[in-house]
């Protein structure tokens, strides 16, 4: 994790952060592959082109494109059908119900959310069950953006 040092990002990209506290900015190793995702670094002697800046808050609600399901209260089974027809989810009413109580069960044991900060359109997301279990994975387990892809926690957020 990079903290400030040769970091010039455009104020847009960690406007979020009065809502959250900014952890700093994880380097994008792969720039071809997960550049997209990143911001730029406009620092003139950055060490690293892309980078991402990391915020953190405590966030109990869907957040994220994955948890919008449980964003609303459970549909009905009678209802499910011509809702599936008109939203396109996909799947079983059971495996619906599945999915909508993992989400909330998720949202509910891991209520500290990382933002990891990307383009205009998208960043990507993980939760966790507290600060300090947060900051133990951006500052102990990972080194780059790119490896936030290789782990299940990894949520999209649009």
């Amino acid at each position: 994790m990079v903290l400030n040092e040769k970091i010039t990002v455009n104020p847009f990209y960690t406007k979020s952060a009065i809502k959250s506290e900014l952890f700093g900015f994880l380097p994008v190793f792969d720039v071809d592959r997960h550049g997209y995702y990143s911001v730029k670094n406009d620092h003139p002697q950055a060490e690293f082109e892309r980078i991402t800046p990391v915020l953190g808050r405590i966030c109990d609600y869907p957040y994220c494109s994955g948890e919008y399901i449980a964003d609303h209260k459970l549909i009905p089974k009678e209802q499910f059908k011509k809702y599936n027809k008109t939203h396109g989810i996909k799947g079983t009413y059971t495996d619906y119900v599945n999915n909508y109580n993992a989400v909330k069960k998720n949202i509910a044991e891991n209520p500290y959310l990382l933002v990891f900060v990307g383009c205009d359109d998208g960043d990507t997301g993980m939760r966790f069950p507290d600060r300090e279990t947060a900051l133990d994975y951006i500052q102990n387990q990972i080194v780059y953006f790119d490896e936030v892809y290789e782990d299940k926690r990894m949520l999209w957020i649009h």
